[in-house]
Parts: structure tokens; sequence; C-alpha cells
């Protein structure tokens, strides 16, 4: 074809699509909301749950009603004969006379301050003709202030720079104001556009000026779907309506980077408004681009952006079941002042969210298997229990996050987090059976979350129906809410997880908690609890309730609690070895309604209430433990079965008793000894020791204590030592064992 035909056609596809459809392509209705606890089941339009004394959640309501006012682009194709006749107009023949033949690099002319959309998507469609994948193109708009009255379009091979341009939409319309190609239909999967990249510019999406910004719909900034190896960098977008910045679906090896998202209509606070989302290619989701396949993401990284004064910064509120996004890096980013959540993996699998600051958001990081109410089929599929139970394989590591103070969003009650792992519980069967998604629990496995610093008021770290993942070598230094009554690290319903080497802070109420998930029932079994450092908390240090079978809860330091060190109740076959518990205001270690559980080498000291309080449980192990301080006595045992009982050590505590026991079988009370005056001429020492079998005295030095006597308690319960005189003043050590070789000490002083 020579040039005057190639122009000549390529000036028909330009009038065609400038001219010849008035398409609006505005984001399809979702509903979308946030995945608290109990929000995933039955309602789409679900209000948010408070918080119960147990701390059950609900979820906040998330609704985002987006209009999907589309029309195809419905002209019929011409045969190619026919194509060649009509007259492109003149000012469509200045802009392409002003292209160079042959050239792989054209800037557009264009006055500052003028509408370019005519001439930009002249010169892209006429460059996107010439481009090859062996002979990309680029069109450059050059430095200066322009405006844009209607969709840009893109395509393959095709470059667009634009730095130092702004770029300002005047249109009125809720509009696209970036896709790819001319017509809503492409060879589909990622194979419809490729080797595209947008570099540079400043996008103004300029809501004030749009009508009627308060009915149904906003509107997105660039729409791309059905592409390959896509790059979007150094690009500014500013001031988003009710909808996305950058929406993508459908895409492959994408990278987003350098850019600055900035500013929304505040007076909206529903949908997801994430800057930007990542999609699935189907038409209630992702319209204007068909074939409607179903297809997702895979291999997009988003890297070294600043995200400020946004609703939510990127990630996904709809899902495709059993199609995960795949390979989601999100890494080096800032989000400044965001009011709901900076990033949300729903439904991603080896996948990071790595090295972002996160300032003042809402919340931090969410990562999720499933959300029901935005959980879709591809049409003419069914769906197998065994989808969404794959590993997820999803690292959120060395993250810096502060929570800010909001309580409310969208009217509904909003609690804060630094980072949430979430799996999904489907329970009504006929709204179930009519999407087609098996009811049952789906749980979120393989998730590591590594050396991430939290601040804040809000929830640290969550987990929720999540099994098989790692919180390691985290920073939680929350400050108490007012709102609510937050936690450090929580696991709700969530099993065989490895909760190690976190520092917990501040927060207002438990430290590390683990439970049921009420309403659920579903216990949390066999989780290590290890090696923590938890301290001025306004709750337990550490809390594992309802089932939690299996748990290990050892070499941790928990200290100035303001309830008990160590809870744990209504579970078997748990460890609790090794911790050390200080200052806290009640006891030490408390256990109720366990089964077979090991206490051993525990030390706690200077706690106001009991050292280790054991009710109504059996334990195979209340070893080696050592109280010293507490002001009450430091062991303390009702209605129990003890076995292992052996070797505790009880200092200095407040009570008349180191060991208290009652209704309990294999332990005894053992009462401190009480002793007759003691002087420099005394050389017998007598008194009474309940519950004890050998009573030693020491004199105490600093070198070294040196044994002065010994002798055993009688069945009367009295016992009669003699002793060498010691000098006025002399500090004796008292130690008296029982019959399981448990150890009391108490001091006395030579008058």
């Amino acid at each position: 074809m020579n040039i005057k035909m190639f122009l000549t056609v390529t000036l028909l596809g330009v009038s065609l699509y400038l001219g010849g459809s008035s398409v609006i392509y505005a984001e399809s209705a979702e509903n979308v909301t946030e995945n608290f606890e109990d929000s995933f089941s039955d309602c789409d339009l679900e209000p948010e749950m408070e918080e119960d004394e147990t701390g059950f959640y609900g979820g906040t309501a998330e609704v985002g009603f987006f209009s999907a006012d589309e029309s195809d682009n419905d002209f019929e194709e011409e045969p190619e004969e026919a194509l060649l006749t009509p007259v492109p107009s003149d000012n469509e023949q200045q802009i392409l006379a002003t292209i160079p033949e042959g050239a792989a690099v054209v800037t557009l002319d264009v006055a500052d301050g003028s509408d370019i959309t005519e001439t930009l998507n002249t010169v892209l469609h006429f460059m996107g003709q010439r481009a090859t994948d062996e002979t990309p193109c680029t069109v450059i708009i050059p430095q200066g202030s322009y405006l844009i009255s209607g969709t840009i379009h893109m395509y393959s091979n095709l470059t667009l720079y634009a730095e130092g341009a702004v770029l300002t939409k005047t249109c009125t319309d809720k509009h696209v104001v970036l896709r790819l190609g001319d017509d809503i239909l492409s060879a589909g999967g990622y194979d419809g556009y490729h080797n595209i990249t947008i570099e540079g510019g400043t996008w103004d999406l300029n809501y004030p000026v749009v009508e009627d910004k308060e009915g149904t719909g906003g509107f997105v900034g660039f729409r791309i779907g059905h592409a390959r190896h896509v790059t979007v960098k150094n690009v500014t977008f500013l001031n988003n309506l009710k909808s996305h910045f950058l929406e993508l679906a459908g895409t492959e090896d994408v990278t987003v980077t350098g850019c600055t998202f900035r500013g929304y209509w505040q007076e909206y606070e529903g949908g997801g408004q994430e800057c930007i989302q990542l999609d699935a290619c189907l038409d209630y989701i992702f319209p204007g681009y068909q074939p409607f396949d179903g297809a997702v993401c895979e291999n997009i990284r988003i890297t070294d952006n600043v995200f400020e004064d946004v609703f939510a910064g990127v990630g996904s509120h709809s899902m495709i079941y059993d199609r995960p996004y795949r390979n989601i890096v999100i890494q080096g980013n800032t989000f400044r002042n965001v009011k709901k959540r900076a990033v949300w993996c729903l439904n991603y699998v080896d996948s990071a969210v790595e090295d972002n600051i996160i300032e003042n958001a809402g919340g931090g990081v969410l990562v999720s298997c499933m959300y029901f109410p935005n959980t879709h089929l591809i049409p003419g599929t069914v769906a197998g229990m065994e989808g969404n139970h794959q590993n997820a394989g999803i690292s959120v590591k060395n993250n810096q996050i502060s929570i800010s103070s909001v309580s409310q969003i969208n009217g509904n009650i909003w609690r804060g987090y630094g980072i949430e792992v979430q799996g999904a519980w489907v329970s009504d069967s006929s709204k179930a059976q009519a999407k087609g998604i098996p009811v049952g629990i789906y749980k979120e496995n393989g998730v590591a979350v590594k050396g991430n610093m939290i601040t804040g008021t809000g929830n640290g770290i969550r987990l929720y129906l999540a099994d098989g993942c790692t919180v390691e070598d985290n920073q939680l230094k929350l400050q108490k809410t007012a709102s609510f009554s937050n936690m450090g690290i929580y696991l709700s319903a969530s099993s065989k997880n490895v909760i190690k080497d976190n520092q917990v802070s501040g927060c207002k109420n438990v430290g590390i908690y683990a439970y049921d998930g009420g309403k659920l029932g579903t216990p949390s079994t066999e989780n290590q609890v290890l090696d923590n450092v938890i301290s001025g908390i306004g709750g337990d240090g550490i809390l594992m309730e309802n089932g939690s079978d299996g748990c290990e809860v050892s070499r941790n330091r928990i200290s100035s609690g303001k309830k008990n060190g160590i809870v744990l109740w209504g579970s078997e076959g748990c460890q609790i070895t090794a911790n050390q518990v200080k200052g806290c205001m009640l006891d030490g270690i408390y256990v109720e309604n366990i089964g077979n559980a090991v206490i051993k080498s525990n030390r706690i000291t200077n706690v106001n209430g009991r050292g280790i309080q054991v009710i109504a449980s059996q334990t195979g192990k209340l070893y080696g433990n050592a109280v010293t301080g507490s002001r009450k006595c430091g062991l303390y045992v009702s209605r129990s079965k003890i076995s292992g009982n052996k070797k505790n050590r009880l200092e200095n505590n407040g009570s008349t008793y180191a060991i208290y026991a009652e209704n309990s079988t294999g332990i005894i009370s053992v009462k401190m000894p009480t002793a007759s005056k003691i002087t420099r001429k005394s050389v017998k020492i007598t008194g009474k020791a309940a519950g004890g079998k050998k009573l030693t005295i020491y004199a105490v030095s600093r070198n070294k204590n040196k044994k002065i006597g010994r002798g055993s308690i009688n069945s009367r319960k009295k016992y009669n030592i003699s002793i060498k005189k010691q000098k006025k003043g002399t500090k004796l050590l008292f130690v008296l064992s029982d019959k399981y070789g448990n150890l009391s000490y108490s001091k006395r002083k030579v008058k």
C-alpha cells in the first residue's frame, strides 16, 4: 500500500473512533466491604459490627456503586475498497502532515493551553500503525499545560512521553481518560496489546468540573486491559472521582514505578477507590475490554511510587474464584495520609509487599484469599471446594506502618490495623448457591509477616482463618485507642502459625491473643508463640483461649502489663516453658480448664497477684518454675490433677503460703515456715512449716551461703533445728522442701 493510501486508511480510522462513538467507560457496580471477621458470608451490604467484649469483629460496609454507562462501538466494518474513499478532514491532514515520513519519534506540534485531544489521538493512532515489535515508536508531548476533553487511545509498540507536561481533563462527563485501542474487542488473554510505555506528565482528572458528582458512578483515569509488557513511569495522577487512577485487568509483565497519586473527592467514602486497582476481565468488573474471559493480572511490579492524600492505595476488591492474581510485587512505595487502607492483596499468590512506608493510614496491608460479595466465576464454569485453598506464598516484609486515629468511614465504625491476613467464611447457602461458590471455610495459607514496624492507634497484626503463617521480628509500638480496645498480635480461628521474635508495646488490650473466632467456633490450634518481648500493655501479655490445643508459649519476656502475664484456658496439650514475666498487675501465669499441660522453667518476678495459678486443670509437668516477690502466694492450685510437680522455686512471696492447693491431687499446700526469736545467743531454732518435709538454714554471705543447720518437719508440722551461734545482724536463709522437691525460700535476721 502506498503512503497516500496508508494515510487515507489511517485517517478514516481516526475519524471513526473520534467521531463515531460516544462511549463512556465507567467502573461497573461493585460492593466492597472491608474483610473484618464476619463480613465475608452473608450480605453484599452487611453493616459493620462492633467489637464485643471478646474482641470479635464485624466488617466495615464499603459500598461503592460504580455505573457501567457504556455503549459498544457498534459501527460495522466496510470492505477494504470502501475504506479508501472517504476524505479526511483538513485538520487531520494538517496534523499528520507534521509527521516526518519514516520517523519513529514524533513531538506534537501543539500550543500551550490548547485542547490536544484530537491531535494526540490522531498522532497516536498513526504512529501505532507505523510501530512494530522491531521498531517501536514514541510520541512526545512537549512541556506545557494542555487540556483533555475526551478519551486518549494508546496502541501496541508505543511510548507516550510527557515529562514536563500537565494534562487537565475538562469534559464534564465521567469518562475514562486513557485506554488501549479503538475497539472494545481484542485478542483476549494477555494478547490484545503489548509493548506500551507511558512516561512522565501530570494527568489531572480534575473532578471539580465533573457534573453530578453526587450521582451514581465515578470514572477511571487509565484503564489498561488484555495487555503485556506495559510500563507506567514517572506519571503524576491528580484528583480522582470515586474510582481508580490506574486500573489493570488481564495484564502480564506490567511495571508502575516513580509515579505520584494525589487527591480525591472527599465527600465520597464508599467503594474501593484504590489508586491502582488490579482486576479481572469480566463485563461487570472491567467493562470496555472484550472478550470477557476472566483474564487476571500476573507479574505486576508497583515500585517506588508515592500515594498521598488518597482514599486507598493499591490492590484489588474483586476476584475470580480459583484464578488468583500471581506474582504481584508492591515494593518501596510511600503511602501518606490514606483514609482507608494502603494495600489490599485479594486472592494474590507468590507475591510481596515489602519495604513500603505507610504513614497515617486507616489500615496498612490487608491480605485475604476471598471476599465473597465480590467473588465471581467465569461464566460456564463450576466451582469446586478445592478452589482458593492454595498456599499463598505472600511476603509482607520490612514495611513501616503508622495507623491513623480514624474511627469512622462512610458512616460505619472503623477499626484501624497495621497488617491483617484473612481467610473467609461462606455461610449463607442460598447466596452461595446463587453465585456458584461452595459453602465453607476458606483458609489463607503461607503468608510471612516479617520485619515490619507498626505504630499508631489500632490493632497491630491480625490473623483470621489463616494457617501456616509466620509473624516474625516485627516491632509494634502502639498507642492505646479511644474508640476500641486494640491488641498487638491477634489470632482468630487460625492454626499452625509461628509468632516469633516480635516486640509488642503500648496496646490497650492483649499483647498476643489467640481464640476460636467466636460464633465461628474454629479453634486456633498448634500455634507457636516464641521469643517475643511484650511490655507496657493494658491487658494480658499472652492470652490463648477456647480450644488453643497444642500451642507452645516459650521463651517470651513480658513486663509491666495491667493484667496477667500469660493466660491459657479451655485447651489441651499446651506448653508454657522458659518464659519471663515481670511486674504485671495480676498473676504471672494463669491457666484454667486445660488438659495435659506442661508448665516448665518459667521465671516470674514481682507480680501483684499469684506467681502461677492453676484452676480445674491437668498438668503433665509443673516443673522447675521460679516465682520471686509476688504479692500473693507463689503457686496456687485448685480443683486440679497435677503430674510432674517438682523443683519449683518460690521465694520472698507475700503470702503465708508458698504453695496453696485445694481439692487437688499431686500437690500439697506448703506454708512459709515460722520461727522462734533468733538472737546472737541462739543455738536452736524452732517453729512450724506445714506441708514441708525438710528445712535447711543458711547463713548468707557475699561469697557463699553457708549451711548452719538442717532438720525434718514432724507429723505435727513442727521442726527443731540446732545451729551454731551467729553474729547479730547476720542474715539467715530458710529453704523448705516438700515431698515433691519444691523449694520455698524465706529470710530471717539475727537480733
